[in-house]
């Protein structure tokens, strides 16, 4: 059954107009092999175009990708890329291709990505601090007025943000033989101020540990 690329338009949060349109073009020669396109990176020295593949739709044994998908994505995109303009403009000249996995940390680039990672642990950077309003947490902003660098449980994506539960403060120890005790906030994040994303996938025993599941 032939699985039809949905069109790419959506936002990239954190990437550049030329990586949009580069994966606005190699996103339909992945899909009828039913890989979606995540992520890419365009290195220069060396001349390298990563390009970071997963399932659309996962598979009943949760083995995710595997090295036959990775080859036959290479194979798909080896001859449209080498005749693209829009490649030569680029890297003006010869380039190496090479498709792997996005990983536990996979990015997040696209809200679609944020709504299919819901609850999950995730950690961020915004471009610069955030104000009361943007938190949507007078209190958190106070505490924080300077941070940039955010870890927490992504609660819900709305339409220009998302709400992320953190970590208000330092752990408080209980009496011994008991856990300890983390307080949490929950804040907005402005998707447009996100430079980058990812899942986090460090399982540490706190209020906020999310198991990601293979």
């Amino acid at each position: 059954m032939e699985i039809e690329a949905k069109p790419l338009n959506e936002p990239l949060f954190g990437g550049t107009k030329k990586e949009e349109e580069l994966m606005e073009f190699i996103r339909p020669f992945l899909a009828p092999l039913g890989l979606d396109l995540v992520h890419i990176e365009i290195l220069h020295q060396p001349k390298k175009l990563r390009i970071f593949i997963d399932l659309i739709t996962p598979s009943s044994d949760h083995t995710g990708i595997t090295i036959d998908d990775c080859a036959d994505a290479s194979r798909a995109l080896d001859s449209p890329l080498d005749e693209s303009p829009l490649i030569e403009s680029i890297f003006k000249g010869a380039y190496d291709l090479e498709v792997s996995s996005p990983g536990l940390d996979r990015p997040l680039r696209r809200k679609s990505d944020y709504q299919k990672f819901l609850n999950y642990k995730i950690k961020l950077q915004v471009f610069r601090p955030l104000s009361a309003q943007e938190l949507s947490n007078e209190d958190y902003q106070k505490t924080h007025s300077k941070q940039k660098n955010f870890v927490g449980i992504l609660r819900e994506v709305f339409a220009d943000d998302i709400k992320l539960e953190v970590e208000r403060g330092p752990a408080k120890k209980k009496t011994k033989g008991q856990t300890e005790l983390r307080s949490v906030d929950e804040i907005r994040i402005p998707l447009s101020l996100i430079t980058k994303a990812n899942l986090d996938p460090q399982f540490e025993d706190s209020a906020l540990r999310k198991e990601i599941k293979q």
